[in-house]
């Protein structure tokens, strides 16, 4: 970060100079095209001198943000809590004892042993949902491939009923015809 910033002041220092003599060369009234060049140079250096130092800023804003959140879970797994003007401070300073904030060792093994518990539950339900997925994907292909002998069947039942119908309509009709034919028959 200091390095960034002794080149961010070296840069502004040179954009200054160009500025400078720009500026003394207008007031010694040169009139030329070489100092609209410079002035137009000078202008686009600025201003992309100032894209990118506020790029770097934001960038610099969104990187500490990472960090203030990566601390406050870290600190919620181990069950601890600490105020944002310690949060700031632990980010200020280079400090190896962040890790020792941490890690007590009773309390992240327990931890440790908790979140990989809670892995073996995640990945036995995940396991479970396959073989759910598994079980709904054979019944959809059965289903499938038992619909048409399921239209075939019903279509023989609804022809057994028809035919069930005439059946009892031929019944009543028998005797009536039995009798018919005899008559016939003793006539002939």
């Amino acid at each position: 970060m200091d390095e960034t910033q002794k080149n961010a002041k070296t840069v502004s220092e040179k954009i200054r100079i160009i500025k400078e003599a720009s500026e003394d060369k207008e007031r010694l009234q040169i009139n030329s095209a070489l100092l609209r060049m410079q002035k137009i140079q000078h202008s686009g250096l600025f201003t992309r001198f100032v894209e990118i130092i506020t790029d770097y800023n934001r960038s610099q804003c969104d990187y500490r943000e990472c960090s203030k959140a990566r601390i406050q879970r870290q600190l919620e797994i181990t069950g601890r809590s600490i105020s944002t003007e310690q949060q700031d401070g632990l980010l200020e300073q280079d400090n190896p004892s962040l890790q020792n904030l941490f890690m007590e060792p009773e309390i992240s093994k327990q931890i440790l042993l908790d979140i990989q518990d809670r892995d073996a539950d995640i990945k036995k339900l995940e396991t479970s949902i396959k073989e759910m997925h598994s079980l709904f994907t054979d019944m959809r292909v059965l289903i499938e491939s038992q619909a048409d002998l399921t239209n075939c069947i019903e279509y023989n039942v609804t022809n057994a009923a028809v035919y069930m119908e005439s059946a009892k309509t031929n019944t009543k009709r028998a005797p009536v015809s039995c009798i018919q034919a005899q008559t016939c028959k003793d006539s002939i």
